[in-house]
């Protein structure tokens, strides 16, 4: 029984022999001096492990190393030898890991294989280089826009995501712009596909520029910001409420008008109002002030018309000025209060003889001839009795003007002397009574005077005949026929 149970033992000994034998065949094979097998390289970067053999071979042992895809990373060598002799020696693999356009990690295995050897494997992970973000087609993220207009930009991601991706725009206030669409979605297929987006730029009744940020943000991106400014469309200006900046004003009286900004000022505003002429006309108060609360609240100006002795209407321009703004202009028009009339001095009680006695009167214009000329035709009623000279008179409004012929040219209110002289006759008739008469003669209707009303003189010219008996008789002898 001893020597059975003995033999029993013996055969389970030289099997376990046996076994432990092929145990160790088996278990010949490739490791690396990575814990774990893990390595880890920067997407774009490189790393590398250390590679040998777990025991001594019997000959050359030749290790391939494979990489799953050189789109996710490559491996070099692509074959480790290992001898007899230096089996045990390090050989150092280098893995590349590719460049990718999306964000996340790669996990991929190297494998190393060799016959009559377990396998080894390396687990890589590619950290990603890739920030996930939103971006625009701006340079240096900047929009401008006109106020009231709109503007627009691209938007894409800078990698790939795993799944949709959401990205909300936002406006700090509508008042100053708006931003349309809201959202964008992007996929794993479109997220570096350019999606337009519109802003808005809103009015506004100040001249000043606003600048303000839209803001793009998705979950787990880096967000996106463009800058905005909206140039603004109000020209600072002086407004006034005139229509088509016209003042009418009778002579020596006034007129107002009322004025304001166009555009709400950063700060104070001083509008200077001048008149070409304080002898046309006057403008009070010199200077308005506007401030940053009252720009478009109207205050009101005075122009006060002068006085003239001419009939003319006057125009002139009342500008209105002021630092960094446009130009105001009203139109003034002074309607004259002065109608055309000419004086005569004396208009009766003249006498003249038929000796050649003279008797004068003089002419004057009461009102300044604004262009062309006056021309005043003189004439007897009876040149038997007596004649007048001159003829005519004429009172040009320039030495150019002046008619040809006559050579009077002077101011319109000098006055100027008409003679008239008695003419002799043979009979005795006793005095005779006569008029002159003035009248308007062709004057230019720019003159003012050419409706003027005619003025007559009254003139007595004195007989100067003595009759004797003899005349006396036969007179009444014809008168008594």
């Amino acid at each position: 029984m001893k020597s059975l149970k003995a033999m029993v033992i013996g055969v389970f000994l030289f099997f376990a022999l046996i076994l432990g034998f092929q145990s160790y065949a088996i278990a010949a094979g490739i490791t690396v001096d990575l814990v774990g097998g893990d390595l880890g390289v920067t997407e774009g970067g490189q790393g590398t492990f250390n590679v040998k053999l777990t025991d001594q071979p019997a000959g050359d042992v030749i290790v391939s190393l494979t990489s799953p895809a050189a789109t996710i990373g490559t491996v070099t060598p692509a074959t480790l030898t290992f001898t007899t002799t230096d089996w045990n020696t390090n050989q150092t693999v280098t893995v590349t890991a590719a460049e990718d356009d999306n964000a996340a990690n790669e996990t991929y295995d190297i494998t190393l294989t060799a016959a009559g050897h377990t396998d080894g494997v390396v687990h890589v992970t590619n950290t990603d280089n890739d920030t996930a973000a939103i971006v625009t087609d701006l340079v240096g993220g900047n929009l401008g826009v006109t106020e009231g207009g709109q503007g627009t930009f691209n938007v894409k991601l800078t990698a790939q995501p795993a799944g949709d991706v959401i990205v909300s725009l936002t406006s700090p206030a509508a008042t100053i712009g708006t931003v349309t669409p809201a959202t964008l979605t992007f996929t794993t297929t479109d997220w570096n596909t350019n999606q337009t987006v519109t802003v808005t730029a809103a009015e506004d009744v100040n001249a000043a520029n606003e600048t303000y940020d839209i803001t793009l943000t998705a979950a787990g991106h880096t967000d996106g910001v463009v800058h905005v400014t909206n140039t603004d469309n109000d020209a600072p200006g002086i407004t006034t409420d005139l229509v088509g900046g016209n003042l009418g004003v009778t002579e020596g009286g006034q007129g107002t008008f009322n004025v304001k900004l166009t555009a709400q000022p950063a700060g104070d505003v001083i509008v200077s109002l001048t008149s070409p002429a304080a002898t046309i006309g006057t403008v009070t108060p010199a200077t308005l002030t506007f401030t940053t609360t009252d720009w478009n609240t109207n205050q009101t100006v005075t122009v006060t018309a002068a006085e003239d002795d001419n009939a003319a209407n006057e125009t002139y321009d009342i500008t209105l000025t002021a630092a960094g703004h446009t130009d105001a202009v009203v139109h003034v028009t002074n309607t004259d209060n002065e109608a055309p009339s000419i004086t005569v001095t004396p208009t009766t009680g003249l006498k003249t003889t038929e000796g050649g006695g003279k008797a004068t009167f003089t002419v004057k214009l009461n009102t300044e001839p604004t262009t062309g000329f006056v021309a005043i035709q003189i004439n007897s009623s009876n040149t038997n009795e007596g004649t007048v000279s001159p003829a005519k008179l004429v009172y040009p409004a320039s030495a150019a003007e002046a008619e040809e012929g006559t050579a009077w040219v002077g101011n319109y209110n000098d006055p100027q002397t008409v003679t008239v002289t008695g003419v002799n006759d043979s009979n005795n008739d006793g005095d005779k009574s006569y008029k002159v008469t003035l009248s308007m003669d062709g004057s230019s209707e720019s003159s003012g005077y050419k409706n003027v009303a005619a003025i007559e003189v009254s003139v007595t010219n004195t007989d100067n005949d003595e009759g004797d008996s003899g005349c006396f008789i036969n007179t009444l002898l014809r008168n008594f026929k």
